[in-house]
């Protein structure tokens, strides 16, 4: 593509771009008090929600749904992707199944006639068991992985679904494959499998939190029968008996670190009674995070009052997590730089009113700080220091080529990018722009 093309092109975009919907920091929020799912923007940059302001903190689906959908009545699993938000919703009363929700006009929610309906219930046609949702997991290549934790209505399992009709369920013949039968899955066994989430590579990384089970495991197909059918596959990828110390405890979500390789962050309650935010990294390579100095406890707290249940990682390095007793969502950063979140007043609120619940969270939209300065001009490697619309033109350019560089947009919790060149791309550019990220 010649340069004055993308000149032109690069023209266009901003024009478009500059007036479409703010692409601040978004996320859902489950609140199976008021049987409902939230959605809060930090549309000012401010850094906080504001409650009272239906532009940052509205109803995303709830009972008023034109859809004639019935309330999330105990939403208990929540992930969101390129669109399409999954509800696990384990309520008896109104049938558990999960629930699909999108904003079909763009105007922030999925509450008008068609936005919203049934995924997957006890009426689909492979017979599975939906009644105890516990994770939801988006993959790169368009995998959605599902998972059930096995109670006296069903198994223990995670499924890979497919909506191979186009018809917005995964209720008909083949759309839902029994994907792990290993470890006693396919039955209510040992395991108590609670939230999941992919990596780049395709492996999935599932949180268990059953005693002498606890930590994270990871899956992935190493015989190319699309199944988890050996050992091999379902390895320990953080638990115990590992080298840094820590000991493994009851905990449910698990999420992907986006600012460092084959990492992940998640919650464990320890003894006592203390709520602990590990991070968790496989430094060397090795297929697990069981060395020394491979695992952390970035933030602890034993304050009454204070329930976890999710966190989501942001591209800043920051960590959103949810306080179910408090009915809060906090941001911790590390301002001192120590890879911590230790440090009075690190801890700040993000979400401080207006909930009547705060559990299960997904990332919609993340800006971070994405690199925009990519424009060279006499020789000068790595970008030329200087914002300005030369760095439009090679954004343009990279993107139009597919160059991993222009993969800037992150949505649902895969980083970094989210692998697909799309829209998100050409908005999060643009917030990082104006931000002057270098």
């Amino acid at each position: 593509m010649q340069i004055g093309a993308n000149r032109a092109a690069a023209g266009v975009a901003l024009m478009f771009l500059t007036g479409a919907a703010s692409a601040q920091v978004s996320i859902l929020i489950a609140d199976r008090t008021s049987n409902r799912i939230w959605i809060a923007t930090d549309a000012d940059r401010s850094g906080v929600i504001d409650h009272t302001s239906l532009v940052e903190l509205r109803p995303f689906c709830d009972g008023a749904n034109g859809s004639g959908l019935a309330a999330p009545a105990n939403p208990n699993a929540l992930g969101y992707w390129n669109g399409l938000a999954l509800i696990g919703d384990q309520d008896t009363t109104v049938g558990r199944k999960w629930i699909w929700a999108r904003d079909g006009n763009g105007n922030g929610d999925a509450q008008q006639a068609g936005e919203a309906g049934v995924y997957c219930d006890a009426t689909n046609a492979g017979g599975f068991s939906f009644a105890f949702p516990t994770g939801v997991a988006f993959g790169l290549d368009g995998q959605i992985a599902l998972v059930n934790a096995g109670n006296g209505f069903g198994a223990d399992d995670v499924f890979l679904v497919a909506d191979g009709n186009g018809d917005d369920d995964v209720q008909d013949a083949a759309e839902v494959k029994r994907w792990v039968s290993v470890n006693g899955f396919g039955a209510n066994g040992a395991f108590s499998p609670q939230e999941a989430c992919f990596d780049h590579a395709g492996a999935l990384y599932l949180h268990n939190s059953s005693a002498n089970l606890h930590g994270l495991y990871r899956l992935r197909d190493g015989d190319g029968s699309a199944t988890i059918d050996v050992a091999a596959e379902m390895t320990l990828f953080f638990g115990a008996g590992n080298a840094s110390g820590i000991v493994p405890s009851a905990g449910f979500d698990v999420c992907v670190d986006p600012i460092r390789a084959r990492s992940f962050y998640y919650w464990q309650i320890a003894t006592g009674g203390v709520d602990q935010l590990l991070r968790v990294r496989d430094i060397n390579n090795d297929g697990d995070a069981m060395d020394a100095g491979e695992a952390v406890i970035v933030y602890s707290t034993a304050e009454a009052g204070f329930t976890s249940v999710d966190s989501i990682a942001l591209g800043d390095g920051s960590v959103l997590i949810s306080d179910n007793s408090g009915i809060k969502v906090y941001r911790l950063a590390d301002t001192d730089g120590d890879g911590l979140f230790t440090t009075p007043g690190e801890r700040v609120s993000f979400v401080g009113a207006g909930l009547a619940a705060a559990r299960a969270m997904a990332l919609v939209h993340d800006v971070g700080c994405s690199p925009a300065d990519m424009g060279r001009q006499g020789g000068v490697l790595g970008g030329d220091g200087l914002l300005d619309n030369y760095d439009f033109i090679v954004f343009i350019e990279l993107f139009f080529a597919d160059a991993p560089l222009a993969d800037v947009g992150r949505q649902g919790g895969i980083a970094p990018g989210d692998g697909v060149f799309d829209n998100n791309d050409f908005v999060v550019f643009i917030d990082s722009f104006f931000a002057g990220c270098p």
